[in-house]
């Protein structure tokens, strides 16, 4: 499971939409088979509809040296959430599981309803 956070004012509301901006940090042990669970109350939300402007971020770990790729999959139900998975760009395998993904963090943009 991630690690969200709120370092700052985040949370916005557009009309209808609610716009949070959180920091993710990667889970302590990633799941094998079918990447993290996100869910919308992971974000504060009811249904996450827009995920960072885009589904996938580059995230990277205290020492610069080791990127991966998160790519953001929604669930056919926008109430479920989606997953994260994880892939090391230069290999474009995805992580193994069990990997230890805590120190990697990245801040994006969630948009949905609450």
């Amino acid at each position: 499971m991630p690690t969200i956070s709120e370092p700052w004012r985040t949370r916005d509301w557009s009309g209808i939409r609610a716009r949070r901006v959180l920091r993710y940090n990667g889970p302590a042990s990633y799941p094998a088979a079918g990447g993290d669970p996100f869910t919308p109350g992971a974000a504060f939300l009811g249904i996450i509809e827009c995920f960072g402007g885009g589904s996938s971020f580059i995230a990277d770990d205290a020492n610069g040296a080791n990127p991966r790729l998160g790519i953001y999959t929604p669930n056919a139900n926008p109430e479920l959430g989606g997953t994260i998975r994880w892939f090391v760009p230069n290999t474009g395998a995805e992580v193994a599981g069990a990997t230890n993904l805590s120190g990697y963090a990245v801040d994006f943009e969630i948009i949905g309803k609450g």
